[in-house]
């Protein structure tokens, strides 16, 4: 079972967001690391964690821990990710978040940015299997500090990324 056969099996979603979730693990056959953006209002959030199922339900076929890292810069965006994955696909996961208790033994996290940094020497030694970004711009020229921190971090520490950005400036 690939993750292509398990994305046809995701009812859940519109037919572009579905056609963009076979682009994405098109993508990752050629790339261990890829950026995809979506306009604002079309289901990033809702296609991010539907990878996430796709790539959990692989993980059990194949009687392998995935360990899934989702970074947003938001609050707003983190309790959309955490609501979509609990609620919509019943996916356990852990916040790393300001008054929250990290829960590291959880495979599927979501995390704040700004906490993420503050935190970063208690998590360098767990490795994510996946990262995906939503809404996090880095561009070629130049980080503010928080954006520094985590490119140092991710550098090295996993082999995939999905970015959802909507806007690269630059």
């Amino acid at each position: 079972m690939t993750l292509v056969d398990i994305a046809v099996e995701d009812k859940t979603l519109r037919p572009y967001q579905l056609e963009s979730k076979l682009e994405i693990y098109r993508a990752w056959e050629h790339s261990p690391s890829i950026m995809f953006q979506m306009p604002t209002g079309t289901g990033k959030t809702i296609l991010f964690v539907s990878i996430a199922r796709d790539l959990f339900d692989w993980g059990a076929a194949h009687k392998k821990s995935v360990k899934i890292l989702f970074l947003a810069h938001r609050i707003e965006l983190i309790d959309q990710i955490s609501e979509k994955l609990g609620v919509m696909y019943h996916l356990a996961h852990g916040l790393i978040a300001s008054q929250n208790r990290e829960q590291k033994y959880y495979g599927l996290q979501v995390g704040s940015v700004q906490t993420l940094v503050r935190r970063l020497d208690r998590w360098e030694d767990k490795e994510f299997d996946f990262v995906i970004t939503e809404g996090i711009l880095i561009n070629q020229y130049g980080h503010d500090h928080l954006q520094a921190d985590i490119v140092r971090f991710l550098d090295g520490l996993l082999p995939r990324t999905v970015n959802g950005d909507e806007d690269l400036a630059g």
